[in-house]
């Protein structure tokens, strides 16, 4: 017979499994996200931005038009909303490339972890003070490699603009996307984003089209574009959104503080953009920032399992008849049949 607190243990490795699932897409949604500043900084001089995120969006709605179904209002309010969130950040990480490094705006980028931690301290209020120190060395991490003598310039504030709206997306994708078909939000997503993308450039493409158009044929350009359309725009959204129905967004947010380093490592394989011995530091103090959290993470789940198995056996009631049957009193003031049914047997045993 499968009590209730094997069952309970069997319901929580499930949903272990699915964290881990969760937090493995989240680890490749990074590592796709970290190439993008390098691939943008490739053709930011040759394809305006606004022309970028309309192309870029289009290619990554157009795969998942086959799974554009049952499309109804409350789909296409939230695809707008995290669409628009999502447009913001992209718009922001773009124009904040024309004037800073890839390494540099990949570990602004990383902030991403002090606002979703805020966002979540404010609204769930479900972070521990643990947490609140890991995300804030993470912080000082991604500060010991951006920062620079003087004030700073135009590109890190809009870079940390994008950390900002990419942050509240999250933590809206988290709430609105359990709601909805992960296949179909997503092409609502895509397509906002698109829609918005093609308005901004639609002024350049009357004045200027012919030579966006001879910018965009360019092979090399259109393999660019196809990369960061495909895999690092569709797929990514995807994989993001089924991600967040697994694992919190705190934790998305803590995975992300990587995509600093991996970007660092593929700007300098790339582009050949290094670090000063600063930059090495903080990369390392990042990582320890996100295994401080994880870590924390995992003992609080541990210590929530272990109290909730104990609640589960201490409710329990066991009477010592022959079947040994366990019965659950669920309500102290009202005795069901079955009970007393087995007082009446326990009290002829004992005359």
């Amino acid at each position: 017979m499968t009590t209730p607190a094997i069952e309970h243990h069997q319901k929580q490795s499930s949903s272990t499994n699915q964290s881990f699932q969760g937090i493995v897409m989240m680890m490749l949604v990074t590592l796709i996200w970290a190439s993008m500043p390098v691939m943008i900084k490739q053709i930011i001089t040759t394809v305006p931005p606004a022309l970028q995120i309309a192309i870029r969006f289009t290619l990554g709605a157009v795969i998942f038009v086959p799974f554009a179904r049952n499309l109804n209002l409350a789909l296409l309010r939230d695809g707008a909303i995290t669409g628009l969130l999502f447009f913001g950040g992209v718009v922001s990480e773009t124009i904040a490339l024309k004037t800073i490094p890839a390494n540099q705006a990949s570990f602004i980028y990383g902030l991403i972890v002090i606002f979703v931690t805020l966002f979540e301290v404010l609204f769930y209020r479900r972070q521990s003070f643990v947490a609140i120190i890991a995300a804030a060395i993470a912080f000082i991490g991604i500060g010991i490699i951006s920062w620079q003598d003087g004030s700073p310039p135009i590109g890190d504030v809009w870079m940390l603009l994008c950390a900002l709206l990419a942050s509240a997306w999250i933590i809206v994708l988290e709430i609105l996307s359990p709601r909805h078909s992960l296949l179909s939000l997503t092409f609502v997503q895509l397509s906002s984003v698109a829609i918005l993308g093609l308005l901004w450039a639609t002024p350049e493409l009357i004045w200027h089209f012919e030579s966006l158009r001879k910018s965009v044929m360019n092979p090399e350009t259109l393999a660019v574009l196809f990369y960061l359309g495909v895999v690092a725009t569709g797929i990514t959204t995807w994989l993001q959104t089924k991600a967040l129905q697994m694992i919190t967004a705190f934790e998305a947010g803590v995975i992300e503080t990587l995509e600093p380093v991996f970007g660092a490592i593929l700007a300098f394989l790339i582009l050949g953009e290094t670090f000063k011995t600063r930059g090495y530091i903080g990369a390392v103090v990042v990582i320890v920032g996100m295994a401080m959290a994880l870590s924390a993470r995992n003992a609080k789940e541990s210590s929530e399992l272990s109290l909730s198995v104990d609640e589960n056996e201490n409710s329990q009631l066991t009477l010592p008849l022959s079947n040994q049957i366990e019965l659950k009193l669920s309500d102290q003031d009202q005795k069901e049949p079955a009970v007393l049914l087995i007082e009446e047997q326990t009290t002829k045993i004992s005359n």
